[in-house]
């Protein structure tokens, strides 16, 4: 997946996603996609615009049993005043593709 989205490859990008998967915002719980379709477009135009330069990199990611937990920096060349981006995503994995996904937006300062 991670290497979808670095290459600009939409539909591999998707093809990981169940037909029926769901994107949630954690801890809210708020959808922000559900099903292929809808996820296809929410990310194309974030696909289609990002620059050259712009990197995912995972580390750490932990796996226990189909619960994926990725760490994500966004690396981008020049660097952007204000350092490296990052995200934390959650996914739940059954048959080979994502059935559902969390992306980690905290209420508040940690």
């Amino acid at each position: 997946m991670v290497a979808a989205f670095n290459a600009n490859r939409l539909d591999d990008f998707v093809a990981t996603f169940a037909d029926s998967a769901v994107l949630t915002e954690f801890p809210s719980g708020r959808v922000l996609a559900g099903g292929r379709a809808a996820l296809r477009a929410m990310f194309e135009p974030t696909l289609r615009d990002k620059k050259p330069g712009v990197v995912v990199r995972v580390d750490p990611r932990l796996i226990h049993g189909n619960v994926v937990i990725d760490y994500e920096n966004v690396e981008e060349t020049p660097r952007p005043a204000g350092g490296p981006r990052h995200a934390v995503w959650m996914y739940e994995i059954t048959g080979g593709v994502i059935r559902r996904a969390w992306v980690v937006r905290p209420r508040g300062g940690a």
